[in-house]
């Protein structure tokens, strides 16, 4: 395989991708990912893509790049995403970044529409600061629950 081919690898608590040319590590995440209509949404929590929202759609087997992306980037290596949640049309993805030099934390839950914005990397459609880092996103009775690692924080749906 060329450079630049993803390969894809589950092990029995996470997904994995790959350079298929060099065998580099590209990012990981928890095997939790929501889906809605065949499009996978997960958060990634190590990498080179640390707290971004990556979306799949028509992967082709074994390469398998991203439909799009969600967020302004990635984050630092002590921060990471929680496991999204899709409900209707939106996607509900949280994230936590540390700046290590400044020691100040930001969590923020992020809403996006289901279906991208037609560009390769998608602004989130309304963003709320959280107080803690994330572990897991749930949508449930109206409400979106962010579990963090300092308890549970609820929204009402936007």
């Amino acid at each position: 395989m060329a450079t630049g081919t993803r390969v894809v690898a589950q092990t029995s608590t996470r997904l994995h991708t790959f350079d298929a040319g060099t065998g580099e590590a590209e990012w990981e995440h928890p095997t939790e990912p929501a889906v809605r209509d065949g499009v996978a949404y997960t958060g990634v929590e190590l990498g080179p893509r640390n707290g971004e929202l990556l979306v799949f759609a028509d992967c082709g087997v074994p390469d398998c790049p991203p439909a799009w992306v969600g967020g302004e980037g990635a984050v630092s290596s002590s921060g990471g995403a929680a496991d999204p949640a899709v409900a209707g049309d939106l996607v509900y993805h949280a994230f936590s970044d540390f700046d290590e030099e400044a020691e100040t934390a930001t969590s923020r839950l992020e809403v996006y529409d289901a279906d991208g914005c037609g560009a390769a990397r998608c602004s989130p459609l309304a963003a709320v600061a959280s107080d803690a880092a994330p572990t897991e996103v749930l949508v449930s009775h109206g409400r979106v629950i962010v579990v963090t690692i300092a308890g549970l924080r609820v929204f009402g749906l936007p």
